[in-house]
């Protein structure tokens, strides 16, 4: 009673002071933690003293329960928002003890009055223990204390070794188990009880009232505790771990859902609830990830789906952040397809690390438009030091570090975005140097396997692009003769192109075009601009052993402009694209528009760089935070590693691949890809004009049967009319076993396809 009524004042403080005096504050966390922690486990142990028999055992282990129970009575205030600091909480809790402080007055009160009713029969009880215990010493001694057999001891001793040490690691998770562990808590002191009126130091009527006690003192402070754990979700940091995501989901129609709760966040987020959705979300994405390998690859969800589960307008009123974050669980992630997944092959990898999240969501939270070095200077010193340590990684000339103060790098989103400030800059400078010549006379040249890029870049521009082709023969590479034979067909014509985009690393193939012939056509034609687009492979530049596949001594000689992706193959997430140039005059020259309100004294001196100029666009993000992040955390050792491990990786697949009859490789792997087609020893039946046909319509029906899986995804791709698929490796967390996991299936859905295409064509089926 006193302990509950210790506590109790301090409660009634911190409901109603606290906000008023820091010292009335604190002085009620004193009273709550003297009476929780210190007076009421005394009292327990003071009461295990005197009425157990097994005192000198009981009163360490009662100890141990009282600050069990303890916990739990001091645990509501944290479930509720902090904007009245916790005074909502601390008035639950304030209530029920004081609730439980009456209990415990009135069963004292009647177990006095029982006592003194008693008190004849108990002194001659007492009385006769006393003559017989000198009567017989012996016995005496005996009975003095229990021994360690005494079942009386052996079922305490187990009951409170169990409940105590399964309640602290229990606990934390509430629902369901905490009824149970409550209702075995009341038994072992019920037990005591009886254990002390067996051995007559309470009388029957008192043992009887005690009993009936324990469950009220026991539950009643718990209360508040017991019905939140269980039916709220609390948000409070350091409890959301083990209470909401405790709650059991269900799947309902193939979808996993939460259930909604009733805690609710107010729709003008304030610092410290936003503090609490920020752990939440923190949680839900870990557990997101934990569960990641279990999901499917691709969305499983129909076309459509989303509108038919939300409003066709936004709400009239703001509604609680929870609910917006359970409907996120409900109704987006069954709609995404997880590209970070390990079991995915397709396109290209887009990475996706947690210190890349983590960039993302410290950048987000500087809403820094960051068109110059004035809006914040962090922003763009930061970014200029980023591009130079990627340059330096993947051992680009000095010419491009913005250090040189000549050339310089500057992140953009895409690399179609590059591309297209490349040409852009690149139709200022020969514009500049040719001012007779007529737009509609430019031209831009890509190759057949060049990203789109090329194409939407001159739609953009209202630019003619020519497309160059490329042989299997020459690994769908540009050949230097090809180049130069165009370059004197157009010229002939009166055109003019003014720009190549070579590629490092094609999207179909992962060809990479002949950098060192291109080198010899542009010694004849200097005014052709040379962007490289290397998105993907540009990557593995970081490794010294792929640079000469990858054509670095090249890029540096010829390479106009440069660029390649963190965000598909570099363990940055999307969007981190580089673009780097040699001449930094060249780019702000075409984009440099600068109205007065934009002009500023360091960017008028041309003390620091403004890369609004750089770009397309005003405002730009923070992105170069998360390349930051990532490149100190991972290091360049661990940086080369990851991409050293998906190259591994690729050869194994390749390997694979190579020593079946059945498939075949359509090109040489190309660093972590892999590009190949099913062509079973029956196809050897079929007539030779017919044979790439036939072939085409199996890899498709195969293709389709993979595509219909959700434990994996590929991607389709024609080279030179070849109907064939890739392998793309490069998601963080892919692994040897995935990978021959993938190969099982390929072969599982290879089975059924050729069979059908035997059957549909009469030939036989020679098996796989």
């Amino acid at each position: 009673m006193a302990s509950t009524l210790t506590s109790f004042v301090g409660y009634v403080i911190l409901a109603t002071s606290v906000q008023k005096s820091v010292g009335a504050g604190y002085f009620a966390l004193f009273l709550v933690i003297g009476g929780n922690f210190s007076l009421f486990p005394l009292v327990m142990s003071w009461a295990a003293n005197v009425f157990s028999p097994t005192s000198k055992r009981g009163v360490g282990t009662a100890f141990i329960v009282s600050i069990s129970n303890c916990v739990s009575i001091a645990s509501p205030q944290v479930y509720f928002d902090s904007n009245d600091l916790f005074r909502k909480g601390h008035a639950i809790s304030a209530a029920c003890l004081f609730v439980s402080c009456l209990a415990a007055l009135a069963l004292k009160l009647r177990l006095t009055m029982l006592n003194r009713r008693n008190a004849a029969a108990l002194g001659r009880t007492s009385a006769e223990a006393e003559a017989e215990k000198d009567d017989d010493e012996g016995e005496a001694a005996a009975t003095e204390e229990v021994p360690d057999t005494d079942v009386r001891y052996v079922f305490m001793t187990f009951a409170l070794c169990t409940c105590v040490p399964s309640h602290a690691i229990i606990d934390p998770f509430r629902y369901p188990y905490i009824p149970a562990l409550y209702s075995l808590r009341v038994l072992v002191q019920s037990v005591t009880v009886l254990d002390a009126y067996k051995s007559e130091r309470l009388s029957e009527p008192a043992a009887f009232h005690v009993c009936l006690g324990l469950p009220i003192l026991s539950y009643l402070p718990v209360t508040p505790d017991f019905l939140i754990s269980t039916f709220l979700v609390p948000s409070f940091p350091g409890f959301h771990r083990f209470h909401q995501d405790s709650f059991p989901t269900t799947l309902s129609g193939g979808t996993l859902r939460t259930p909604r709760t009733s805690l609710s966040i107010a729709a003008d987020m304030d610092i410290e609830q936003f503090r609490k959705a920020g752990y939440q979300a923190i949680d839900r994405i870990c557990d997101y990830y934990y569960s990641l390998q279990d999901r499917p690859v691709a969305s499983q969800v129909h076309p459509g789906y989303l509108r038919e589960a939300l409003p066709s307008s936004a709400p009239e009123e703001g509604e609680d952040f929870q609910l917006i974050a359970d409907d996120y669980q409900k109704y987006i992630i069954p709609g995404l397809t997880h590209w970070q997944h390990p079991s995915f092959f397709g396109y290209f990898p887009t990475a996706c690390t947690f210190e890349g999240i983590l960039g993302d969501l410290y950048s987000t939270s500087a809403t820094n438009p960051g068109f110059n070095w004035a809006c914040s200077p962090a922003c763009t010193e930061l970014e200029a030091i980023v591009m130079d340590w990627s340059a330096k990684l993947f051992g680009l000339a000095d010419h491009f570090l913005n250090s040189g103060g000549v050339g310089g790098g500057v992140m953009q989103t895409t690399a179609s975005d590059s591309a297209l400030v490349a040409v852009i800059a690149a139709r200022s400078l020969y514009t500049s140097t040719h001012p007779a010549v007529k737009l509609e006379d430019l031209v831009i040249y890509t190759t057949t396997q060049t990203h789109s890029l090329g194409v939407k870049a001159g739609l953009v521009l209202g630019l003619a692009c020519r497309t160059l082709e490329v042989s299997a023969e020459d690994q769908y590479a540009l050949r230097g003769d090809t180049l130069r034979k165009a370059l004197e067909e157009d010229e002939a014509q009166g055109k003019h192109p003014f720009i190549l985009i070579a590629t490092v690393g094609t999207t179909s193939s992962g060809a990479i075009d002949r950098l060192e012939e291109i080198a010899e056509v542009v010694r004849d034609h200097p005014s052709l601009w040379i962007h490289v687009d290397a998105a993907w492979a540009g990557i593995t530049l970081s490794c010294p052993e792929y640079r000469e596949v990858a054509k670095l001594e090249w890029i540096n000689k010829i390479g106009d402009s440069f660029c390649t992706n963190f965000h598909k193959w570099g363990l940055v997430n999307f969007d981190a694209s580089t673009l780097w140039v040699r001449n930094r005059k060249h780019l702000t020259d075409a984009l440099d528009v600068t109205p007065e309100f934009l002009r500023t004294k360091q960017g008028d001196a041309g003390t620091v760089i403004d890369y609004r100029n750089w770009h397309i666009a005003l405002g730009r993000r923070f992105r170069s935070l998360k390349v930051w992040f990532v490149l100190r955390s991972y290091g360049v050792h661990g940086f080369q590693k990851h991409i050293r491990d998906a190259i591994e990786l690729n050869k194994h697949f390749a390997s694979l691949v190579t020593e079946s009859p059945t498939f075949s490789l359509v090109t040489e792997p190309s660093f972590a890809l892999s590009v190949f087609r099913l062509q079973p020893p029956a196809a050897a039946s079929i007539k030779p004009d017919e044979l790439e046909q036939r072939l085409n319509e199996l890899n498709q029906a195969f293709y389709r049967r993979v595509t219909a899986r959700p434990d994996i995804l590929l991607t389709q791709t024609k080279l030179n009319g070849t109907f064939c698929i890739r392998f793309a490796i490069g998601a963080v967390r892919t692994k040897k076993e995935h990978v021959d996991r993938a190969w099982a299936l390929i072969q599982e859905e290879a089975a059924v396809a050729v069979k059908e295409w035997c059957e549909n064509l009469g030939i036989k089926d020679n098996g796989i």
